[in-house]
């Protein structure tokens, strides 16, 4: 068999190439620390490299989440705060009212700065986050839930209609890995261990049960939140003078209950801020276990590299060397 200068030429020049190929191949592994850069260099580990990368991207969108969530629920317990502020205060003025040594010019007073009260409370209640929308507006969070009207004569609120008081649900955020997936249709309002509730409607917040007496006020209507019986409060003071009705500690009652109820509804959201720092925190954990399983899987041995880059190298220079010979070899170098 004839074998020509060209074909170890064209042997030669296949050899480095090849060597070279896998010389820089390693070079990229060495210089990035992982040894799965591309699915062709481990089909299987590349695939368990996609699926590590993904629930750990997942993770970091949860704690996006929480972030979101703590910090709405940080609003509202700010907010939950100064609306019992308020109360206490129309509590204090309410039962100083209701004491026979203040005079009706005394009430008339106290009936001013309660509608003060009432004007914050109102603002309170209708509360924006930093993407407008209402805290307490539930699911219907892009439309304020109170609205006060004012008497033209006296510029006295004269009444507070709640938009809401039809309207269910609160919003939810998912902060943990659900399950199933499921969203509870018959009670959505309930939630699941994968999500925190961020807001609380303002039906709950603001109810109260109805008074017979405030009932009586408002010509048959019924008390429907708080801030309906601290108005009417304020008129009692303002047009009723000394002679107070006999039953008007109810609205003491009232308050009462309203206080109460804002403070559990505080610790309720006290709570939730607890529930996405834990599971802020479980999450992390998870994730620690994913990148671990991560680096063995796709991380460079750096033993093994370096070994296999210098007997890559080695026989490049050895390719390089043969073909530096044999491109010599000629018929004239053979005479000579």
């Amino acid at each position: 068999m004839r074998v020509s200068t060209p074909f170890f030429n064209s042997s030669s020049m296949s050899g480095i190439a090849t060597h070279s190929e896998k010389l820089y191949d390693i070079q990229q592994k060495l210089s990035s620390g992982q040894r799965v850069m591309t699915p062709g260099d481990d089909p299987v580990a590349a695939s368990r490299i996609y699926r590590a990368q993904k629930s750990m991207d997942n993770i970091d969108q949860l704690a996006k989440n929480g972030d979101y969530a703590r910090a709405k629920l940080t609003l509202e317990d700010r907010t939950l705060s100064d609306v019992g502020s308020i109360l206490q205060r129309v509590r204090e003025l309410a039962v100083q009212g209701m004491n026979d040594t203040y005079s009706a010019e005394d009430r008339k007073s106290m009936a001013t700065e309660i509608r003060g009260m009432l004007e914050n409370m109102v603002s309170l209640s209708n509360t924006q986050d930093s993407n407008g929308e209402y805290i307490f507006a539930g699911d219907d969070s892009d439309r304020a839930p109170f609205t006060m009207s004012k008497d033209l004569v006296t510029g006295n609120p004269s009444g507070i209609t709640a938009n809401i008081l039809n309207t269910v649900g609160a919003r939810f955020v998912q902060i943990g890995i659900d399950n199933d997936n499921q969203v509870d249709i018959a009670n959505p309002d309930v939630g699941d261990a994968s999500r925190v509730r961020v807001s609380d409607n303002g039906n709950r917040v603001f109810a109260v049960t109805p008074n017979p007496l405030v009932s009586a006020i408002n010509g048959g209507g019924d008390s429907i939140h708080i801030m309906d019986t601290i108005r009417t409060l304020a008129d009692m003071f303002d047009t009723q003078g000394a002679a107070l009705p006999a039953n008007a500690n109810e609205y003491l009652t009232e308050l009462d209950s309203s206080i109460k109820n804002v403070g559990q509804i505080q610790t309720e959201v006290g709570t939730r801020v607890n529930r996405i720092d834990m599971q802020y925190e479980m999450n992390q954990d998870f994730k620690m276990g994913l990148t671990e399983n991560l680096s063995s899987i796709r991380d460079m041995d750096m033993v093994t590299g370096i070994s296999d880059y210098q007997k890559i190298l080695s026989g490049l220079q050895m390719s390089q060397l043969t073909y530096s010979k044999v491109s010599e070899l000629s018929l004239f170098n053979y005479l000579r």
